[in-house]
């Protein structure tokens, strides 16, 4: 069935009254599916990142904490 809504013709299933999408509307819809896969997969990369920065960051000042922790020693050794 066909229907006139908001200024435009629509298809529509006579059985469930559902819009029937045109190829217009499905790739419209693909777009916004697939720039929303691409800013997921951008937030993802950038978490990762960011759990890499931490987990250097966090190596470095485990690193200076046991260079630190050696040099009291060494002090404490020759006092």
């Amino acid at each position: 069935i066909i229907r006139w809504e908001q200024g435009q013709l629509r298809w529509v299933d006579p059985q469930t009254g559902d819009h029937i999408p045109t190829i217009q509307t499905e790739r419209q819809g693909r777009a916004v599916a697939e720039t929303d896969r691409d800013a997921e997969r951008q937030a993802r990369i950038a978490a990762e990142q960011e759990r890499d920065n931490e987990r250097e960051a966090r190596l470095n000042a485990e690193a200076q904490l046991r260079e630190l922790q050696a040099e009291l020693e060494r002090r404490h050794d020759n006092a």
